[in-house]
């Protein structure tokens, strides 16, 4: 998946998700000039968030559930 799929699937702002690329906090390899994001890692990834927070996104649930429906 994108940073662009993952902005819409957590409701993180894509800076907040290249920020966190950057740091090493989320896996993504780059093809191209995108990021390529697991499903799996970007479900860890929303959760980790969630549980982080002082960050303004959806529950994790609803991210999981974009993503299981348009991304697996």
């Amino acid at each position: 998946m994108t940073t662009k799929d993952l902005e819409q699937a957590t409701g993180i702002v894509r800076q907040t998700i290249y920020n966190h690329i950057n740091r090493g906090w989320l896996d993504a390899r780059m093809i191209g000039s995108r990021y390529d994001i697991a499903p799996g890692e970007a479900i860890q990834w929303a959760h980790w968030c969630w549980m982080r927070g002082g960050i303004d996104m959806y529950p994790p649930e609803a991210a999981e559930g974009f993503i299981k429906h348009f991304c697996i």
